[in-house]
């Protein structure tokens, strides 16, 4: 292997900002998305979330409708990764567009829980309570194909020669700590908080990587035989 220099095109910096900004897009819609929900949904009281649901309808159907935006989002953001990582290894770099463009549809339709949700609060607190699960196990099914992505995302990443090592070892762990989430909320129910140390890790992972992006973009020198 020479350690000579190999030139990477400084277009490449350019597709990496703008997978930045939608990576960042993409995590600003779906915290906006939660934090909503999460102030309005009490858990274990249906009276009190339908009350709720009732009362900040329009803030509801925002947080809703950002989350549908943010999934938007993931598509473009996946292509521009692919944009970015096809010149590593294209059937990786494929398999992780197939992945999240599995998800999305899942997410989307899983959104229809909260309009559900929404639309019987002020009738049955309990059926919009039983859409709200359903909602949340739609999400939790999404959540394996959020952590599948993960692994051909972080060895693309690894192997480009143009991002971190570390980056890419993490994104790969991250995708175990999300398909951990998934199989204790679907199979072992009420054993949440053991998938805590997990999620921690996507979170490191991914916010490290819009950073990255939005940052450095990508070196645009490196040596002969990083990339595959």
């Amino acid at each position: 292997m020479s350690d000579a220099a190999v030139h990477v095109p400084a277009s490449l910096k350019k597709t990496a900002r703008a997978a930045g900004i939608l990576y960042f897009a993409f995590l600003v819609f779906g915290m906006s998305a939660e934090i909503i929900r999460g102030s309005l949904v009490v858990a274990g009281d249906a009276a009190a979330t339908a009350a709720n649901l009732v009362a900040n309808d329009f803030l509801f159907r925002l947080g809703a409708f950002s989350e549908l935006l943010g999934e938007t989002v993931f598509v473009f953001l996946v292509l521009a990764l692919y944009a970015l990582f096809k010149g590593s290894n294209r059937v990786v770099a494929r398999t992780m567009v197939a992945l999240v463009l599995v998800s999305i549809p899942i997410a989307m339709i899983s959104v229809l829980g909260q309009f559900g949700a929404l639309f019987t609060a002020g009738q049955d607190a309990d059926q919009a309570m039983l859409f709200l699960q359903l909602y949340k196990t739609g999400v939790q099914i999404a959540g394996i194909f959020w952590g599948l992505w993960l692994f051909p995302f972080g060895w693309l990443s690894f192997k480009s020669g143009f991002i971190p090592k570390a980056l890419g070892v993490l994104l790969m762990a991250g995708c175990f700590g999300y398909l951990g989430d998934s199989l204790l909320a679907l199979v072992f129910p009420g054993n949440d908080t053991l998938a805590i140390p997990g999620m921690v890790v996507v979170t490191v992972a991914e916010l490290a990587m819009i950073l990255w992006l939005l940052i450095f973009g990508v070196k645009t020198t490196q040596k002969k035989g990083e990339m595959l």
